[in-house]
């Protein structure tokens, strides 16, 4: 298989985006997709701070968060501010 260079590895939407190049064979290309497509699935329910099961939050910017890191990012301070 062709070595396949990772360019760039992204949050964008509350999403896992992924660029890539080289691997031009079909065979590791599909293998490379496949690796890809199942780290965004995975990504989708891990929290972005610590790693824990998680789910997607937020009304304009998304994000995955757990419970715990969701309440202290949108925790609302004395003002009736979000932090």
């Amino acid at each position: 298989m062709p070595p396949v260079a990772l360019c760039q590895v992204k949050e964008k939407f509350g999403t896992l985006r992924f660029h890539i190049a080289g691997g031009r064979s079909l065979v590791g290309n599909a293998k490379t997709h496949r690796l890809i497509a199942a780290a965004c699935q995975q990504a989708l329910t891990t929290c972005e701070q610590c790693g824990a099961p998680g789910e997607m939050v937020g009304a304009g910017v998304k994000t995955v968060l757990c419970p715990t890191c969701a309440k202290q990012r949108f925790e609302i301070n004395v003002n009736g501010h979000f932090c």
